[in-house]
C-alpha cells in the first residue's frame, strides 16, 4: 500500500514519508556543517575583538600615557570601533545568518518528525 488514509480525504504517501526521512537526514547534516562554521566564526569574531582591544590598549599620547587608561573609556572605544569595523561586522552578520539557518533547519526537522509521528499513529 503506497498511501494511508489519515482523516477523511487526507492521505500520507509512503514516498512522501521516505522523502521526509531524507530531508531530516540532510538538514541534520547541514546543521553539523553549519555548527562547525559557527564555531569558526565565533573564534574569528573573538580574535577580531581582541585585535581591536589590543590597538586601543597600545595607543599612547605624546607623553607616553595610555589614551584609554580607564576601563569604561576602553569599553566605549571598543564598541565604537566594533560598530565601524567592516571585518567584524561581516563576520558577525555571517554568524547571525548561520544561527538563523540552523534554527530554521530545526523547525523543518520538527515538522518532518511530526509528519512521521502522524503516520505512525494512524498506521493501525
Amino acid at each position: 500500500m503506497l498511501e494511508k488514509v489519515v482523516e477523511g480525504n487526507v492521505t500520507i504517501n509512503i514516498n512522501e514519508l521516505l522523502e521526509a526521512v531524507k530531508k531530516i537526514n540532510n538538514l541534520l547534516k547541514d546543521n553539523v556543517n553549519l555548527k562547525k562554521e559557527k564555531y569558526e566564526l565565533e573564534d574569528k569574531i573573538k580574535t577580531r575583538k581582541l585585535e581591536l582591544l589590543g590597538q586601543i590598549l597600545g595607543e599612547v599620547d605624546d607623553n607616553g600615557k595610555a589614551v584609554y587608561s580607564n576601563e569604561t573609556k576602553r569599553e566605549i572605544e571598543l564598541n565604537r570601533r566594533i560598530r565601524n569595523d567592516d571585518l567584524y561586522n561581516e563576520l558577525f552578520n555571517r554568524y547571525k545568518i548561520i544561527v538563523n539557518t540552523m534554527e530554521m533547519n530545526e523547525v523543518e526537522i520538527e515538522t518532518f518528525k511530526l509528519l512521521l509521528k502522524v503516520y505512525e499513529i494512524t498506521k493501525n
